[in-house]
């Protein structure tokens, strides 16, 4: 390219009343240029300037001759120049031949090619506006100023078949940063800029004249869109083109205005100005090389592309060619639609030049001398207006004399979870670049890294090359020199980064004490005889502004006043979302929305970490979801997250998220070990909610305790511990508040300074750096040693649970998540598992108390792995592992597992221990118990016949193992319908215990409670009320209503009272029950739901089923979702959801309830577990009660064979069968197979119930009265009619209503008997209270 022609300045001279101007600009000396599309818009520019340089500034703005002579161009470019001044900036006003894209392209490029300093476009002129609401909530209205921040090119797309499909996206280069950033200091003070562009538009209305003058609100017409601009009477189109159709106009209407036309103002829609003045708006344009003049295009455009308020047709050519440094200002002249007219283009074109001329006045100008270099903004953080905003209304641009010495930090003294010091420099360097480009005011900046004393000092020697501070002064000179000179500078911003070690700055952050340094080589060393601190080269007078940034949050009332800090909190969601995706260099797509959120949350929505996050995954080529499963776990999470990913913007430098701590961490060591201590037991328990308790035992780690050991004679492990030495108070008090100023720990979410139990939070990612930290060190010091710190720890807090006492639940439920984690490092302790254990045994104990079986399984299988691998699997102690987690899986429903398991330790220990050890006894029981939770009674009570008969040999029968075996085999015999044995053995219990252990001992009283369920079963109800209450009664006197076993009684008298027939007495109690059950176990306890399931029985023998219904889907529901579909408890309930709709005539919904249960439980338990058994047949009695009796009897028929053989003839549930099959019999019309049934069944309930149970009196009631039918349909042969002389008269009612009654023949067994608790290494499993069940 050829020089450009540059020709000799006719810059007027200067006179008295005008000040002289700068010599005449060349082309290289124009920063800004404006481009306007029609001779209106450039006169208007014109009258914008203070001065031009081609003419006499006095000249007639009319005159559109436009000097082109005076300036020199590129070869090739045939554009028009007008140069000026507005303010101290040259700008150069470039006229475009056409309107359109194409022209403004050509435009463009020849004047970068003529003016190549340009780096600033800006298209000024008019437009079409949408009459919307801007983002602003304003209304838009004529002569109004819009600012773009984006434009859309509407007519670029696909031409289809029928269909244009248009690119909605902002197809252009995007902004530039300085364009951005421009913006967003206009619309931070949108009143201000308004107040400006008013100013400016006298200054132009002056020069301009009429043509400038306003039109007036009553001349803003908006019609309604469906109102078209046409000839409205048909005489009056010459053409008749505007009759043809309601949306046609033809060429005479469209060039003609709405008054000739008579266009009626009855469609105008009413419009208010929000400001007499011109209001100023920022939206995006709508561009392209159509005239809009359609109100309905128009606000199909705009709906279909958001943020779209105004059109126009240049902007594009431009923008394309200034690669983002354009800006687009016009003015509303018309709605663009039918009805626009050329009545507001001079006023509209006048307020957009002047709104042109407010924003040049504002920009920056480029300075003369070189400032030091400050670090490079990084363009991949995303700018917190809020933050920047809060610092920039302390630190104002135009007042640098606020404060003490204008200072302000960044630490963060509040919330500890924001990591101020992860994004603190991004946020300085922000501000710092927008003084730089301040708009007002020349404002240099220094930046100094403060991190030690060498960087301090070689940054100061930077900054005194631009003060002119001589280069022969060193050290404490050269530091002074600075210091004074940057006093007598006017306005400067000074930056001190990495504040971190006060201690440069003469501060003592353990005791606030100062710190003396001496020169010395390459900086300042420590030094007792000469005190030197960085601090007293800080400038001191108020002629500018210091800015700190630290970790340390002690800097606040030490080196800057109190309230001068300004907390960095964490991104929010849609921060960390953009973010994320500048990174990683495209946006989280919709369906990456919940693994991107979940990640945020795994890196605690810290911008380091989120930026390294997506250059891993980046570079990685990695899913959102692969990372997210990578960080889960905990070994590959420390591997992801300590790698170092590479930095453009510091390219000698590569840190990964855990390293940046490293230097905070070992500043803390040297300063408080206490702390140091606390740091690393931390990350071993949980990061939320951590109690105090836990910290000051941290501290004070290493001299507290003295052993955890096995006690074989009890069975346990028990604790040896010194006696509470605490670390001193306050030195714990101290470490906890350094731990606080670094921000690694803080104050828990809604705990106080003043609570009365404190509590404290870790950020995760502070957690995995502590441990990064400890798994670079020996093992003496690092991973293993401060893990079992943490085991050790909360084996000392956590308390020891005692079943039925839950005095101590609040302090284990206190500790519990923080107990769980730390118990998640028991593999850790090699062959030293005592504490892992002892912590484990105790979180097993209080899990099982509370039935959280979920929450105790992985625990009690990290207790059997850990003593199997540090003592053999044959150890008593890993036997004793065994067993807890059997009881864990019972819980669970999963009994099949607990044989398998049991089997095998019983085997060890008969071989190990022999028949007639008390661990070998109990161990037996344990095992004939999970054996009758598969239904296998017959094995369960031979191994249990065998127990109790070794036991007695070797024990005797008063032992209370000896006693639990007799308990456990009643259990049995009330299985198998032996419901007389099981009284026989229950009254032997009893009496044994109360000898033994007097009539008032808890296992006496037990035995009594045992014995009262068994005379229910056996319809002694009378019997059974006397011993309930007096159990009660009892109970209730020496420990409370409220402890679970009283409870527990209650519950039991209160289905005394049901099957008394006083119904609402009892419904009374079971209420109190469930209350009571969810006040001291919750809502979720098996017990509760057990309780809930009681009341809605006894609502149902009241009859008021739809209660019962509500509460029994609600015990479905609970059991589903704690236990699982197909758990034996959730399949019972499903049964019993199916009795009550059975009894509300809901025959279909209870079919496919009873269906499911008799699958679930096929498939769980085996076709001939007897709970499998009676769900078929309570499937067949629906299938009954729906006419299908075929269908009915083939069930009945096959429950009844199995039940046969598994349970024997008299057992309930055999007989529950026979009744049933009698009926279907009966219905299918078979009378005589019907009578010989229930003949059957009636001879069965009186041998194994009594005469006067009233199921036996319900079966011998309708054996009458189909004997009687019989009898009249030709008489009763005599084995027919054998017994039936004590048969009572038939009911009245029929079938179908007594069948509601029959369902009761077979309650749910329940659950009364409390079974016996023998606490050493083999705990027995508890069954579940209440009758529900």
């Amino acid at each position: 390219m050829e020089p450009l022609a540059e020709l000799p300045s006719t810059r007027p001279a200067a006179t008295a009343t005008q000040p002289p101007l700068p010599p005449s600009p060349s082309n290289g000396d124009f920063e800004i240029a404006i481009f306007c599309a029609l001779t209106l818009e450039l006169i208007a520019a014109k009258a914008a300037l203070d001065h031009c340089w081609d003419s006499n500034p006095d000249s007639d703005l009319q005159d559109d001759t436009l000097n082109a002579h005076y300036v020199g161009r590129a070869p090739a470019d045939i554009n028009s120049y007008t140069t000026g001044r507005i303010g101290r900036h040259n700008v150069v006003l470039v006229a475009m031949p056409h309107y359109g894209k194409i022209s403004a392209t050509a435009v463009a490029t020849n004047c970068k090619h003529s003016f190549p300093k340009v780096k600033l476009a800006l298209v000024v002129g008019i437009c079409g506006g949408v009459p919307t609401t801007s983002n602003a909530g304003r209304p838009i209205a004529l002569g109004d100023v819009v600012l773009s921040n984006g434009v859309i090119q509407y007519d670029l797309g696909r031409q289809y078949e029928g269909t244009f499909k248009r690119n909605t996206d902002l197809n252009l280069p995007p902004a530039s940063d300085e364009v951005k950033s421009l913006l967003a200091n206009l619309q931070s003070d949108i009143p201000g800029l308004e107040s400006k562009v008013s100013k400016s538009l006298r200054f132009v209305e002056r020069k301009l004249g009429s043509s400038a003058t306003y039109p007036g609100v009553e001349n803003d017409y908006l019609y309604d869109p469906s109102y078209p601009h046409k000839h409205h009477h048909l005489s009056s189109c010459p053409t008749g083109v505007c009759a043809s159709a309601p949306a046609s106009s033809c060429d005479d209407a469209a060039k003609a205005t709405c008054q000739s036309l008579k266009c009626d103002k009855q469609h105008l829609l009413p419009r208010t100005r929000s400001s007499p003045h011109a209001c100023v708006h920022m939206g995006v344009y709508a561009s392209g090389d159509t005239v809009v003049k359609s109100s309905q295009y128009r606000d199909k455009l705009a709906s279909e592309s958001e943020g779209i308020i105004a059109f126009e047709m240049e902007a594009p050519g431009i923008w394309a060619r200034f690669g983002g440094n354009c800006l687009v200002v016009k003015s509303v002249c018309d709605y663009a639609d039918s009805h626009k007219n050329k009545l507001w283009q001079g006023y509209s074109a006048a307020t957009a030049a002047a709104c042109t001329r407010s924003l040049v006045l504002g920009l920056p100008v480029t300075m003369m001398k070189t400032l030091p270099e400050i670090p490079v903004l990084n363009k991949d953080v995303v700018v917190r207006h809020d933050l920047l905003g809060k610092l920039e209304e302390l630190l104002p641009h135009d007042d640098g004399r606020k404060g003490n010495g204008g200072g302000f930090d960044l630490a963060n003294q509040e919330l500890p979870l924001n990591f101020l010091w992860l994004r603190k420099t991004q946020l300085a360097l922000s501000y710092a670049h927008r003084r730089i480009s301040s708009t007002y005011h020349h404002c240099p900046v220094f930046w100094v890294n403060a991190d030690t004393d060498v960087t301090f000092t070689q940054d100061y020697k930077t900054i005194a090359s631009y003060l002119d501070v001589s280069p022969a002064l060193e050290d404490k000179d050269l530091l002074e020199a600075v210091r004074m000179a940057l006093e007598k500078e006017s306005r400067w911003l000074l930056v001190l980064d990495n504040v971190d070690d006060l201690r440069l700055f003469g501060i003592n952050p353990e005791d606030g004490s100062a710190i003396g340094r001496t020169e010395g080589d390459g900086g300042l060393q420590a030094n007792e005889e000469q005190a030197v601190n960085l601090r007293d080269f800080v400038p001191r007078r108020h002629s500018g502004t210091v800015l700190w940034t630290t970790r340390d949050g002690y800097i606040e009332g030490s080196l800057v006043n109190v309230g001068q800090a300004i907390r960095v909190p964490s991104m929010s969601l849609k921060e960390a979302s953009q973010l994320f995706g500048i990174v990683r260099g495209r946006p989280v797509a919709e369906d990456e929305t919940h693994d991107a959120q979940a990640v945020f949350l795994e890196l605690d929505h810290l911008p380091l970490a989120i930026t390294q996050a997506a250059a891993y995954i980046r570079r990685t080529s990695t899913t959102l979801s692969q990372y997210l499963v990578r960080i889960g776990e905990q070994q590959r999470r420390l591997a992801v997250l300590a790698k170092a990913q590479p930095n453009q913007y510091r390219p000698h430098v590569k840190t990964s998220i855990l390293a940046t701590w490293q230097v905070s961490i070992e500043r803390m060591r040297q300063e408080s070990e206490a702390a140091y201590r606390i740091l690393h037991v931390l990350p071993f328990v949980d990061n939320q909610n951590i109690p105090r308790e836990i910290l000051v035992i941290a501290a004070g780690f290493g001299r507290r305790f003295k052993t955890v050991k096995w006690n074989g004679d009890y069975g346990r492990w028990q604790t040896y511990f010194h006696d509470h030495d605490e670390a001193e108070e306050e030195d714990v008090e101290e470490a906890i508040m350094r731990l606080r100023d670094f921000s690694f720990i803080g104050p828990a979410h809604g705990n106080t300074e003043d609570s009365t139990s404190q509590a404290y939070e870790m950020h995760k990612l502070v957690q995995d750096a502590a441990r990064w930290n400890l798994s670079q060190k020996p093992q003496d010091q690092g991973l293993a040693h401060f893990s079992r710190a943490a085991i050790l720890a909360m084996a000392y807090l956590f308390p020891l649970s005692e079943e039925g006492q839950q005095k101590t639940w609040g302090a284990c439920e206190r500790y519990l998540t923080h107990a769980l984690r730390a118990s998640e490092w028991s593999e850790m302790a090699g062959e030293n598992v005592d504490a892992a254990t002892l912590l484990l045994e105790r979180l097993s104990c209080y899990l099982g108390h509370r039935s959280r079986w979920r929450e105790r399984e992985p625990v009690d299988k990290t207790r059997r792995t850990l003593l199997e691998n540090a003592f053999g699997k044959e150890d008593l102690r890993s036997i004793s592992s065994i067993f807890s987690l059997s009881v864990t899986l019972d819980g669970l429903g999963r009994s099949d597992e607990c044989i398998q398991m049991e089997e095998h330790a019983l085997g060890v220990l008969r071989r190990k221990l022999g028949n007639h050890s008390r661990d070998t006894i109990n161990a037996s029981s344990s095992y004939a118990i999970s054996l009758r939770k598969m239904g296998r009674f017959s094995e369960a009570e031979d191994i249990l016949t065998k127990t109790l008969r070794d036991s007695q040999q070797a024990l005797g029968e008063a032992d209370e193992n000896t006693t639990a075996a007799m308990v456990r085999l009643a259990g049995v015999y009330k299985d198998l319908g032996r419901y007389w044995e099981a009284e026989k053995l229950e009254e032997k219990v009893f009496k044994l215990r109360r000898d033994a252990l007097g009539e008032n001992h808890p296992r006496t009283l037990e035995s009594m409670h045992n014995l009262a369920a068994t005379y229910l079963y056996l319809g002694r109800f009378e019997d059974a009320k006397k011993l309930f209450d007096r159990v009660w009664k009892f109970r209730c006197q020496e420990w409370g209503e409220h402890h679970p076993l009283t409870v527990l009684s209650l519950s039991g008298l209160a289905r005394v009272y049901c099957e008394l027939g006083h119904k609402e007495k009892a419904a009374e109690l079971e209420k109190k029950v469930l209350t009571l059950q969810m006040e001291i176990l919750g809502e979720y306890h098996p017990n509760t739901l057990i309780a809930m399931g009681n009341l809605a029985g006894t609502y149902s023998s009241m009859g008021l089923y739809e209660k019962a219904e509500s509460f029994e889907q609600r015990v479905l529901l609970l059991r589903q979702r704690l236990l699982g579909e197909e758990h034996p408890d959730a399949i019972r309930a499903m049964v019993n959801l199916g009795v009550t709709l059975h009894r509300l005539g809901k025959h279909e919904e209870a079919e496919k309830f009873r269906r499911q249960a008799f699958l679930s439980s096929t498939h769980v338990l085996g076709e001939s577990h007897s709970d499998t058994l009676f769900c078929e047949a309570s499937l067949a009695a629906t299938l009954t009660k729906l006419g299908r009796h075929e269908e009915a009897r083939e069930l009945f028929e096959e429950a009844l064979e199995r039940q046969r053989e598994t349970l024997g003839e008299k057992h309930p549930d055999t007989l529950y069968s026979l009744y049933w099959l009698a009926h279907t019999r009966y219905s299918l019309g078979n009378l005589d197979a019907a009578v010989d049934l229930m003949d059957e069944c009636a001879q069965g309930r009186r041998s194994a119930l009594s005469h006067g149970h009233p199921e036996t009196k319900d079966s011998e009631t309708w054996l009458g009265t189909w004997m009687e039918e019989k009898a009249e349909q030709g008489g009763v042969g005599e084995s027919a009619g054998a017994g039936a002389g004590q048969c009572m008269p038939g009911p009245a009612q029929s079938t179908d209503d007594d069948c509601s009654t029959i369902e009761t023949a077979r309650k749910p067994r329940p659950h009364l008997g409390f079974q016996t608790t023998i606490k050493t290494v083999f705990r027995s499993r508890r069954k579940r209270v209440g009758n529900g069940e």
